[in-house]
Order: C-alpha cells, then structure tokens, then sequence
C-alpha cells in the first residue's frame, strides 16, 4: 500500500516502485505457507498488472510530452520566419519610392504570408475604390474600379476594422466588386487618421485564420500605411 501512495504522489518513481513491488510480492509468494500462496500469487498478479498500467502511462506522458515540444518547435519556427519575413518586407518597401512598386510588394507578401491563392490592394479615389495591385487569384481585378457598398472591402474601410470572411467550398464571399471568394480577410490601410483603401487575402490555404495569422496580417498592413503615405508625400 505504501508503495502504491508513493507512486501515485511522486510520478517520477513510479515505474520503480511498482518493479520494488512486484519483486518482493514475488519472493513473498515464493516463500508462503500452503494455506497462503494463493493469496501471495493474487497479489503478485495485481502488482504485475498495476505495473504494466503504468508503464503505459509513462509511455503516454512522453509521448504527450513530444507532441507539445514538436508543436512548440513548429511555432518557435514559424515565428522566427515571420520576424525575417517581416524585415525582408520592410526592407524591400524602404527601397522604393514608387506606388506601383510598393503596393505589388504589399500583395505578394501577404499572399506568401498567409498562404493565400490572392491578394489585392485598393485605394480610395474619393468615392471609388480602385485595385492597384493584384497577385494569384486576384490578378482580374487589378485596375477595377468599384462603387460596391456591400463588398467586404468596403466594409473593412468603413468599420476601420478587419474583416474575415469564411463561407463554404463553393465562393460565397463578396470581396470586391463582382468577385466571390470563399474565404477572405481585408485590413484596412489607414495612416495620420486618412483612410487610404484596404489590403485583401482571399482563399487561403490551411484552414481558417488564426489569431496569430491576423495580428501578422495587421502589422503588414500597419507597414504599408505608413509607407504608402510617405510615398504621396
């Protein structure tokens, strides 16, 4: 019984125990009266038995254990290439003075980013809303001028907001204009309070967007603003 609590409170020692226990059971029904030796026998079974439970239970936990250090690894991973992505992208926007250059950067980026099948970039002209730039998927809509007030990229400019979108295998999302897509998210490009139009992923690959995904998206966003207005300058 000692043995057991010992187990059960100090799992470390768990796996020792119950082989001390099953041990001295077995020198106990070696060495038992007649009128006993069942008794000794049942309980050398028990202890073979609990010790066999908890030698799985040590192979679960480790198992477990690589999991999560194999997750955490996956994660360390894809941080550390976002921070790289992040400066490579920063970078490449430093370098230029251009709008067309900066905004076809901004899409590529955050298509590779997100691993999405497209990506634009509107601007507000006023009233309109207008796609600089358009990669993958997207490429048809570059230069398309819409007035749409129920496309998700106009909803995204007027909440100052992201918007995400998730509909079904079939395109059921209203990005721009007349383009349906699945799936999209669209953050909107604002800098010194002036809303300038909105960065898009439509169609992602992998799933749905994950809080890390968004606050990566935001800060790609965050740095085209910022750029985009120094560049009207």
């Amino acid at each position: 019984m000692l043995i057991i609590l010992l187990g059960t409170s100090q799992r470390r020692w768990e796996l020792s125990l119950h082989a001390a226990a099953v041990v001295l059971l077995g020198i106990v029904a070696a060495w038992a009266e007649d009128r006993i030796w069942w008794l000794a026998v049942v309980a050398v079974v028990g202890a073979v038995g609990t010790f066999a439970l908890a030698v799985l239970r040590a192979r679960r936990r480790g198992d477990d254990a690589q999991e999560k250090s194999e997750q955490l690894a996956a994660q360390v991973d894809r941080r550390i290439s976002e921070l790289f992505s992040l400066q490579e992208l920063s970078y490449v926007l430093s370098q230029s003075i251009q709008l067309d250059r900066i905004v076809e950067e901004v899409a590529k980026y955050a298509a590779r980013f997100l691993n999405a099948d497209g990506a634009i970039v509107v601007l507000a002209e006023g009233n309109l809303l207008r796609v600089v730039a358009a990669t993958g998927t997207l490429e048809p809509l570059l230069g398309e001028v819409s007035e749409d007030p129920d496309s998700l990229v106009r909803r995204a400019i007027g909440g100052d907001r992201i918007e995400v979108a998730e509909g079904t295998e079939a395109p059921a999302v209203r990005l721009f204009g007349g383009m349906m897509v699945r799936s999209a998210a669209v953050a909107p490009l604002r800098a010194q309070g002036i809303a300038m139009g909105a960065l898009a992923v439509a169609d992602r690959q992998g799933g749905p967007l994950s809080t890390e995904d968004l606050w990566l998206f935001s800060t790609v966003a965050t740095n085209a603003s910022v750029v985009l207005a120094n560049s009207r300058l």
